[in-house]
């Protein structure tokens, strides 16, 4: 868009577009914004493109969503826009898909006081999610999974979820629930 010139300078001189991409943390989706575009511009708005984004009437762009690209950001192959014109200036539309963005493919749950002399990370266990995009995920482990902890003081131990390339994970839950159990190692294998 901006290499055409499908844009305008607004008064504080950035650009704005009539279509604009938001995450929708809400719906767990890809929000596309689409708006009228202008007749006449807004007092001290200019156009890069001498005029010709303006438009007859109050349409708004089309964009056309691919097979490829719509499953990118979660939407089916459709046009939205479609060079209509929206009461208020605009609308918007959310995906209808789960959007794979960045695929996960395992969630490593990581804790600074492990000690874990086969790998580098702190790995304090892993799972593979096997629920659908936005639902709820429980895991309960078959069996207690013991680690060393490192040697040291700690004021804090803390968890973190990571995929399997060692990058957080935007988690927008705010209840997760989860147990660590601390206890003496045992010596000759009595507890």
């Amino acid at each position: 868009m901006r290499a055409n010139n499908h844009y305008f300078i607004n008064d504080e001189g950035d650009p704005e577009y009539n279509i604009l991409f938001r995450e929708n943390p809400t719906f767990y989706t890809i929000t596309v914004e689409v708006y009228n575009q202008y007749t006449v511009l807004p007092p001290g708005y200019t156009d890069p493109s001498g005029g010709t984004n303006l438009m007859t009437s109050n349409q708004s762009p089309s964009l056309v969503l691919s097979e490829g690209y719509g499953k990118l950001i979660g939407y089916s192959p459709q046009t939205i826009g479609n060079n209509s014109s929206y009461p208020g200036g605009g609308k918007q539309f959310n995906g209808d898909i789960t959007p794979e963005i960045d695929p996960v493919s395992s969630v490593n749950i990581v804790c600074n006081a492990v000690e874990n002399e086969l790998q580098l990370n702190k790995v304090l266990y892993s799972f593979l999610p096997d629920t659908e995009f936005g639902g709820y995920i429980k895991i309960e482990p078959a069996s207690l999974h013991w680690h060393d902890v490192q040697s040291g003081l700690y004021h804090n131990i803390s968890l973190a979820f990571e995929d399997d390339k060692g990058n957080k994970l935007q988690i927008i839950d705010n209840a997760i629930q989860t147990h660590v159990v601390f206890r003496d190692k045992p010596v000759n294998n009595i507890i």
